[in-house]
């Protein structure tokens, strides 16, 4: 991806720049360098104003929404994320619009409102079905899981859980399956279930030591850490 953003900045394709930025922007912010992945997106949304296009502009109006909220600038990722939902349902850019979604309604997790979190991630969960979109399907069952596993209600949070570790062990997906094993450690250690708990925390530290995703790597870490 990098060389196709030289190439790109060597031949002063400033349209090819902006979708090059937008993919690696997405790289970055997927690998837990939101900094690096905020100015791409940046550069990327720019240049899609500079020239008015709309098609293929929400995924970087996304990745600025999903940066800052990894980086604590809430108010900011709100206001992009919002954003990113007028350009994707304008463009029909149902992926994006799916992701958003799941976005916000972490968002509104953190703020508690987790009756319009829900809301958010059904609707997500509603979209990257209809495009039979594996990932962001995942990204919003395993949010449903894990709002779940906050209200106390186990069950359905293992449900929404296995699932997701099912759809991601489908599609061979570490990073996924990760998330989704830390979901279920979560639940299993609430439960009582030490040995289980465990279990699913070190699979999901051994994902991410081998996908060297610093967010994943994080998360896995501080859930082991609360066994003491």
């Amino acid at each position: 991806m990098r060389e196709a953003l030289d190439r790109d900045l060597a031949t002063g394709n400033e349209r090819y720049e902006a979708r090059t930025r937008g993919r690696l922007g997405l790289v970055h912010d997927w690998q837990g360098e939101h900094e690096e992945a905020l100015r791409h997106f940046l550069r990327s949304d720019e240049l899609y104003e500079k020239f008015g296009i709309e098609s293929g502009r929400a995924p970087s109006i996304l990745g600025l929404g999903s940066a800052y909220r990894q980086l604590g600038e809430i108010s900011l990722a709100r206001k992009e994320l919002d954003r990113a939902l007028t350009v994707s349902e304008a463009t029909g850019d149902l992926w994006s619009r799916s992701l958003a979604l799941t976005n916000l309604g972490l968002i509104d997790v953190e703020d508690g409102d987790d009756d319009r979190a829900r809301s958010r991630f059904q609707q997500a969960l509603e979209l990257s079905e209809r495009i039979g979109d594996r990932w962001s399907w995942g990204l919003a069952v395993s949010s449903l899981g894990a709002l779940h596993r906050r209200l106390g209600e186990h069950e359905e949070a293992l449900s929404f859980q296995l699932r997701a570790l099912d759809n991601a062990a489908r599609g061979g997906d570490r990073w996924a399956m990760g998330l989704a094993h830390i979901g279920l450690g979560k639940i299993r250690h609430q439960l009582g279930e030490l040995s289980l708990a465990r279990e699913h925390l070190e699979l999901a530290l051994a994902h991410a030591e081998e996908l060297g995703n610093r967010v994943l790597l994080a998360e896995a870490r501080a859930a082991l850490n609360t066994f003491g």
